[in-house]
């Protein structure tokens, strides 16, 4: 089925988040999995014509829904290469103002004219830190230098008593366990020692990531030759509450497993994922879900590789099919548990049935209280733990 099919199955009244793939980046990180392009001399054509087929199929998205989508979000690869700032803001300007709309981007190309042009058009900032630790950032293949970093987060924020702040929004994001040695806490101690110096606020989100070993990426194969150690589950569980300490001590609030904010300032467009709500994807490997009121849904996803998606026609590469009701409530429920806020009793007993709410209650670690079940903040480790637990009796 074409997506254009899957598109009018949206209503048109209820515009969903949108997420937008720009897969192009300089060089693939050794850790990523995620579907990415290295630029080179073969490829300027390609991410040209990619990006005009982002700019058609944002028209006809523009076209079909009315009024303002909630958040949009600019994710890659590498969204902010100098090459691709002009037609993101191409892009945004088609699909108009949203209440956030997000920008991924690599602090090697963050200067000071990218960050006026972005500032105009995005309200919030997602930078690929991955670390503060010069040896963790080289073990993965981020050579940039730290000096560079932290000046690009100086031009970001700005001496809050003197200097322009371009964005007062922004996430940073982190990965950690890519050794048995704490990295994190002390690098990220001198982060902010160095924003207290220089008169910067600290960052009102940050996501923090344990690193997942993907088969087939260079870190994989690094592992499995010896040449990288990585600590096992107990112990990454342990790095990781310990982190999580660290940053609640520090002021941030823990409200998904691996997202912290100041403030309240929570990310609008991935808390819209966990709270069910539909989302539409463009460009290659991106994801839809529609959910309706009848419980059940569809899903669709671009299987054309960047090439072929640009030299396609406007929604094409899209398969599409459709989520039955037991596929949409392990959803609700994996999103929903994965935050400090869980899911409300009445969506699980009008999904699930009442068995499913006696069931919760008998799991220790799960907590239901009110009108709300959630996994207890000490046993958020656990968290995947419990839901696998739910689905397997939803399942049987």
């Amino acid at each position: 089925m074409y997506a254009s099919h899957f598109l009018e199955r949206f209503d048109p009244e209820n515009p969903p988040l949108v997420y937008i793939h720009v897969p192009f980046c300089r060089r693939r990180c050794a850790y990523c999995s995620f579907y990415s392009v290295p630029l080179g001399l073969n490829t300027a054509n390609t991410q040209k014509a990619y990006f005009r087929k982002l700019v058609s199929e944002a028209k006809t998205v523009r076209s079909y829904f009315k009024g303002a989508f909630p958040s949009i979000y600019i994710g890659g690869g590498t969204p902010n290469l100098p090459e691709n700032v002009e037609y993101i803001c191409e892009i945004l300007d088609v699909l108009g103002d949203s209440d956030e709309i997000t920008v991924e981007c690599n602090s090697s190309f963050l200067t000071e004219a990218a960050l006026d042009v972005l500032s105009k058009r995005a309200t919030r900032l997602s930078v690929g830190v991955q670390s503060f630790s010069k040896r963790a950032r080289n073990r993965i293949g981020r050579y940039d230098e730290l000096d560079l970093l932290y000046g690009v987060l100086m031009k970001m924020r700005g001496d809050r008593q003197k200097s322009k702040c371009y964005f007062p929004l922004l996430n940073l994001d982190f990965i950690t366990n890519f050794e048995e040695r704490e990295t994190f806490i002390p690098s990220f101690s001198r982060f902010m020692k160095y924003c207290d110096n220089s008169h910067i606020d600290l960052p009102e989100h940050l996501s923090l990531y344990s690193l997942q070993i993907e088969e087939g990426t260079p870190f994989a194969s690094l592992v499995a030759a010896g040449k990288r150690c990585v600590p096992d589950q107990k112990a990454q569980a342990t790095q990781l509450e310990r982190e999580w300490k660290f940053l609640a001590d520090c002021g941030y609030e823990h409200y998904e497993v691996s997202a912290f904010a100041r403030n309240g300032n929570y990310c609008r467009h991935n808390f819209g994922y966990w709270s069910g709500k539909s989302f539409l994807g463009l460009g290659s490997e991106a994801a839809s879900r529609i959910y309706f009121s009848s419980g059940n849904g569809v899903e669709a996803k671009c299987v054309l590789c960047a090439e072929d998606y640009a030299g396609s026609d406007d929604f094409a590469g899209y398969e599409v099919g459709e989520l039955s009701p037991y596929d949409v409530v392990i959803e609700f429920i994996l999103t929903g548990l994965r935050t400090k806020f869980g899911v409300s009793t009445s969506d699980i007993e009008k999904r699930c049935g009442r068995d499913a709410i006696g069931f919760c209650r008998s799991l220790d670690g799960i907590v239901v209280e009110g009108d709300r079940v959630f996994v207890r903040s000490d046993k958020m480790i656990m968290c995947e733990y419990y839901i696998r637990k739910i689905a397997d009796f939803l399942q049987n």
